[in-house]
């Protein structure tokens, strides 16, 4: 996410990633990081990198650089990598309350190895649902271990063809492009500005 960019994390939970085991941070405006060396600073840092590239794609290499995900889970004992990001709205003038959009990915660890998959992949607004008025976020796109859906303003699903979408990389990664199967604007919209 660029320096300068107007969407803003307005939260941020992680389990198992690196040193970071289970972490809730809620960003002001001005954030200052300090502690001891081995106290997570550049492991927050490197979370927020892990975001940005699952947006734009390369997952899969990126991953494989930082030695695979033994290298990357909690102790190099977990067995999966969790996040969940909230962030401003995509256009600036929205309202963040009601417009804000969460995005959550797992990364599952297969085996004691150091490959993984995509798990679990969503990103929604949960305005609603946090003032008790749905049980269920409005979704932009949905993925789990036996489908990958993308959803239009009006909340229809178009669920994308197996072989279109790799285990490896996030499905917000795959909505642009010549294989896309999107037709919700503000996907593409959110993925460009978490991948700055």
């Amino acid at each position: 996410m660029k320096k300068g960019s107007d969407m803003k994390i307005l939260s941020l939970e992680s389990i198992g990633f690196r040193s970071l085991k289970n972490i809730s941070w809620v960003p002001g405006n001005l954030n200052v990081v300090i502690g001891p060396n081995g106290a997570g600073k550049s492991n927050l840092l490197k979370l927020i990198e892990l975001i940005a590239i699952s947006a734009k794609g390369g997952l899969g290499k990126h991953i494989q650089k930082s030695g695979g995900m033994e290298s990357l889970v909690w102790d190099g004992t977990e067995n999966e990598i969790r996040f969940k990001i909230k962030l401003s709205p995509v256009d600036e003038f929205r309202d963040i309350a009601r417009d804000s959009l969460t995005y959550e990915l797992v990364l599952q660890r297969i085996g004691k190895t150091s490959s993984y998959r995509v798990s679990y992949e969503l990103l929604a607004n949960f305005f609603r649902v946090e003032l008790e008025e749905r049980q269920k976020p409005f979704k932009f796109l949905e993925r789990t271990s036996s489908s990958a859906v993308t959803f239009d303003p009006a909340e229809n699903g178009l669920k994308a063809p197996d072989e279109s979408v790799s285990e490896d990389e996030s499905l917000l990664s795959l909505s642009s492009g010549p294989l896309s199967f999107n037709y919700n604007p503000i996907i593409p919209q959110f993925r460009s500005r978490v991948s700055e």
